[in-house]
């Protein structure tokens, strides 16, 4: 009885705080976020109503009374509901603040820049919510906490900043391309999906990093786009293509892939003793070799799935094994095999030189 009376009462604040929300319109123009004048719960264009948004309260910048060159300050902690500025005009939001955080939907419009700012967007969601940028450049480190919420990335996305999921459920479907730094999704707690099979991510920075203990993903594309050393963490999951400008590409825990396509010239480094199955694995075959390492130790394994054979030419194999459970074979040409690599067939080309004159 005490039990469903606790229920009851939880539900009832939760209901009365929803109850209880307001909209909250700017209408200040250039000004600070602290300033309750520079907010009206009536409406666009309204009157100041004196009253600061909450963490219940939905946020609105629709561009009645603003310019483009208005400046909007968020000076003290900004908690809120829905943060929609996709009716606006051109204006900077800026901000000293590490972070701002959003509980709803964030609705953005590229004509709004930041003014610098670059902290970051905590989107700590329990309902179900969408990110729609509206073409927006965001310039901050996204985090999607551990909740039990769920958010459509609805379209293109686009930050200088990394990228952090922990949320239930995220999806990023209908082939929009989502463009960050780095990748993190570590919390070992909590259940989490993170779903973009239909859409490509541009990972521009150096990690992708993913922890296996209850997470699925369900991959479209990666590309992998920074020329220097990039660590990709997989958390044994499994990827459709992941193309990579890397010069070296590093791979840990045990992945599956439908495509593995690397820079020319470049080094693809497993962790000792990791398993990685490919349908394809993609170098560019010479004239400089494509290196395919694993440090002293337990070899990194390699093992073809779909079609058995692969044949690749002008590879230096480095303490890395090809592994055949069923039909499956390697042949290399013109290429070198190091510290044991076994499981491989290397054989070179010869030159032919006619010597025949008019002949057949």
């Amino acid at each position: 009885m005490k039990i469903t009376s606790f229920l009851f009462a939880l539900a009832f604040i939760v209901l009365a705080n929803f109850a209880f929300s307001l909209d909250h319109y700017w209408v200040g123009g250039t000004g600070n976020w602290s300033v309750a004048g520079n907010w009206s719960t009536v409406g666009s264009g309204s009157a100041p109503t004196a009253t600061l948004p909450g963490s219940f309260d939905n946020v609105i910048f629709d561009g009645a009374g603003m310019v483009a060159t208005d400046v909007v300050t968020m000076d003290i902690a900004v908690d809120v509901y829905n943060f929609d500025f996709s009716a606006a005009p051109s204006f900077v939001l800026t901000s000293a603040l590490p972070s701002i955080q959003v509980r709803g939907s964030l609705i953005g419009n590229g004509a709004v820049t930041f003014g610098g700012w670059t902290g970051d967007i905590i989107m700590n969601n329990a309902g179900v919510d969408q990110l729609l940028s509206n073409g927006t450049i965001w310039n901050q480190t996204f985090r999607f906490p551990a909740n039990t919420g769920t958010i459509q990335i609805a379209d293109d996305f686009f930050t200088t900043g990394d990228f952090h999921t922990d949320l239930a459920n995220l999806f990023a479907w209908g082939g929009i391309t989502m463009t960050f730094k780095d990748f993190y999704s570590n919390n070992v707690a909590a259940a989490k999906v993170f779903n973009f099979s239909t859409s490509t991510i541009n990972l521009e920075g150096t990690i992708w990093d993913v922890n296996p203990t209850n997470m699925s993903l369900i991959a479209g594309i990666i590309n992998a786009n920074n020329p220097g050393a990039v660590t990709f963490t997989g958390g044994g999951q499994v990827y459709n293509d992941i193309i990579s400008s890397s010069s070296n590409l590093t791979v840990n825990n045990d992945n599956t892939f439908s495509l593995i396509s690397l820079a020319p010239a470049s080094q693809l480094t497993l962790a000792n003793g990791s398993l990685q199955l490919f349908d394809s694995l993609y170098t560019d075959c010479g004239p400089l070799p494509t290196t395919i390492f694993s440090a002293a130790g337990a070899p990194g394994q390699l093992q073809k799935t779909g079609y058995p054979n692969y044949v690749a030419s002008h590879l230096t194999v480095d303490n890395v094994n090809a592994l055949s459970p069923g039909s499956e074979t390697y042949s290399l040409v013109n290429s070198t095999l190091v510290n044991g690599s076994i499981g491989w067939t290397s054989s070179a080309t010869s030159n032919y030189y006619w010597i025949g004159g008019t002949g057949n």
